[in-house]
């Protein structure tokens, strides 16, 4: 099976993996305790698939030939270090 099919089965699988469950509480009807709170939780299904994916993308990307060639002399791995600097400055 392809990766992107794969990922496809995947992203069905998690949206209808919830289709029998129970319906959720209103906030006013559930009962708690004096030392107890209710905390409602918003998940964004979409945005945490996405985080989680594996797909990748080509960008291109300009640098001096001279740091291009400093970074391959040091085996630096140019991709990984793009991806982390930008989750960096995403604060993520």
């Amino acid at each position: 099976m392809a990766k992107d099919a794969l990922e496809l089965v995947l992203e069905d699988y998690i949206f209808n993996m919830f289709e029998d469950a129970s319906k959720p509480s209103q906030i006013k009807d559930i009962k708690v305790e004096s030392n107890q709170c209710v905390a409602l939780i918003e998940v964004d299904v979409d945005q945490l698939i996405k985080r989680n994916s594996s797909k990748t993308i080509n960008k291109t990307l300009t640098l001096p030939s001279w740091l291009n060639e400093l970074g391959i002399k040091n085996k630096l791995n140019f991709s990984k270090i793009l991806q982390d600097g930008i989750k960096k400055e995403l604060g993520i």
